[in-house]
């Protein structure tokens, strides 16, 4: 039996609504962390087209609990929308406008940035606000070991082997930090990410600092973890005895 194009379409996720205000929502098949998917607009404005998300994706950050006002937070996404054309607009929308003949590769360019902001929301859920208070009093010890290290926060993402891009809390000279809580589940996120980007071109120098300042025996057990596969160290330690810091540059 013949499949039809437009069933096909459905069952891979796409919808494709026509709005009262003339633009087209476009269901895609790719879910937030909750499952709800996320949908796409398409609006014609002259001889051109805007792609745009209208907000949703920050509506539905805020929704979650997360605070889309930080400004580390949103430095990362805007850095990431625009390697792929896109623009974060004063009222929270990710958008670009593109040329009729570009629509098809703008669109996929979209698609492409999609993956990015999931990944980004996974990992922002894991953490709370005291984790970015964490971070400050990383980058407070960083300066105070070595005032002239360059230190930047939420630097450029990082491409892994498989192609997805992965974030970083810090970059100290050469070397990305990450400072996690002491959770199963940031430490398998941390997991992965050292497994992917050790299948790099480049593979980046890295370390994380987990937080113990919030549950010694847990912290223990989740540097042991990270410790088989990449280097870590405890924030304590970090704070008061010899660590990886003494080699930046």
């Amino acid at each position: 039996m013949a499949m039809e194009c437009l069933e096909v379409f459905k069952q891979l996720g796409f919808g494709c609504f026509q709005l009262k205000s003339g633009s087209i929502e476009i269901e895609t098949p790719l879910i937030f962390d909750d499952g709800e998917p996320v949908y796409l607009y398409l609006e014609k404005v002259g001889k051109s087209y805007l792609i745009s998300d209208k907000g949703e994706f920050l509506f539905h950050l805020e929704s979650t609990g997360l605070n889309v006002s930080d400004q580390r937070r949103v430095s990362y996404l805007t850095k990431s929308a625009k390697e792929f054309g896109i623009a974060l607009s004063e009222k929270g929308a990710f958008e670009t406008l593109t040329a009729t003949q570009k629509l098809e590769l703008s669109f996929g360019r979209f698609l492409e940035f999609i993956p990015s902001l999931l990944i980004w929301e996974r990992e922002s859920l894991l953490i709370d606000d005291e984790d970015g208070a964490a971070i400050d009093d990383v980058i407070t010890i960083l300066k105070r070991r070595n005032p002239r290290l360059s230190i930047e926060t939420n630097p450029k993402p990082i491409e892994g082997g498989s192609g997805s891009k992965y974030s970083f809390d810090i970059k100290a000279g050469n070397t990305y930090i990450d400072v996690l809580n002491p959770h199963r589940n940031a430490t398998g996120a941390a997991l992965r990410k050292i497994a992917d980007l050790s299948k790099a071109t480049e593979s980046p120098e890295s370390f994380f600092v987990i937080d113990d300042r919030k549950g010694h025996d847990a912290s223990h057990k989740e540097s042991a973890i990270i410790s088989s596969v990449a280097s870590v160290i405890l924030y304590t330690t970090l704070e008061h005895g010899t660590d990886p810091l003494t080699q930046l540059h």
